[in-house]
């Protein structure tokens, strides 16, 4: 995988999907409060925002590989 624009498309995915799991982990955790929610919905959105931003990670370090290769 040496092709800038394929590298470049990946990484662009990556960083929109931290970001947009960050934006909705915040405006959930905002609504949840405000509808008086559970704690354990709280603990379940964050479980959910940690498996997307591991899934991110674990994207970054196969991209990062790719590339040294």
């Amino acid at each position: 995988m040496t092709d800038p624009a394929e590298i470049a498309r990946k990484q662009r995915r990556i960083a929109a999907v931290i970001l947009g799991a960050m934006a909705l982990w915040i405006v959930a955790l905002f609504l949840g409060q405000a509808l008086g929610l559970p704690p354990r919905v709280a603990g379940l959105i964050d479980l959910a925002v940690l498996a997307v931003l591991g899934w991110a990670i674990f994207m970054a370090l196969r991209l990062w590989r790719a590339r040294k290769e």
